[in-house]
């Protein structure tokens, strides 16, 4: 059993459970071992894409069948829903910010 590292991991790690009706999973479980099978699978994705925005194919879980490696396909999802106008816009928030700004931020994210 190896623990989520992160709220993503920890999140999949908690639909999985959910899912498999399994206490606990690992990021290095894998789905089908635990008593997955192809009509969990569409349980699975239905609750990804609800609690987190993400659609997923069949096969992306078949092909990626851990938590880990999941959730490696729902980051690059995620990050090709951003579309080039926000980016655009957080990027110039970013600009804007003083020397000041950013070491605060840095020393709240600690």
């Amino acid at each position: 059993y190896v623990a989520p590292r992160n709220s993503l991991e920890a999140q999949m790690a908690e639909i999985w459970s959910q899912v498999l009706r399994v206490e606990k999973v690992g990021i290095h479980h894998n789905f089908f071992t635990l008593g997955g099978h192809s009509l969990l699978v569409t349980q699975l994705i239905s609750r990804i894409r609800d609690a987190l925005g993400v659609e997923l194919l069949i096969q992306e879980v078949f092909v990626n069948p851990t938590v880990a490696e999941l959730c490696v396909i729902v980051t690059q999802k995620l990050a090709e829903q951003v579309d080039d106008e926000s980016l655009a816009r957080s990027l110039a928030e970013l600009a804007d910010l003083s020397d000041e700004d950013i070491q605060l931020i840095l020393a709240d994210s600690q």
